[in-house]
């Protein structure tokens, strides 16, 4: 048992706690915020357009095939719709691989 009321001590530093809490909120309101703007105007929603091709088609790994030519145009850009989002999880996972091995020794 501990010579002091932990209790009484525990509750007046939750109270503390919550004044510096209610204060930091009251400065950041009356902070001016340098960009008002909300995100629905800066970031604008539209439908995908699968007419073009998500990726150049001449760095797709495919494009350097003999039978590429073979290909109709609609299944060529196909491929690089498809080939995008395997690029950007390879890279992602490169990313990952990549930070979690060699940037801790760094530190």
């Amino acid at each position: 048992m501990l010579p002091w009321d932990c209790g009484s001590a525990l509750v007046s530093l939750g109270l503390i706690i919550e004044r510096l809490r209610l204060r930091l909120r009251l400065r950041l309101r009356l902070r001016p915020r340098p960009f008002s703007m909300p995100a629905a105007a800066v970031i604008t929603r539209r439908a995908i357009d699968f007419s073009r091709p998500f990726f150049p088609v001449h760095l797709t790994a495919l494009a350097h095939v003999p039978s590429w030519g073979l290909l109709d145009k609609c299944h060529q850009r196909r491929y690089s719709q498809h080939y995008a989002p395997y690029l950007n999880e390879q890279t992602a996972f490169f990313e990952e691989l990549l930070a979690s091995n060699l940037l801790p020794p760094l530190y």
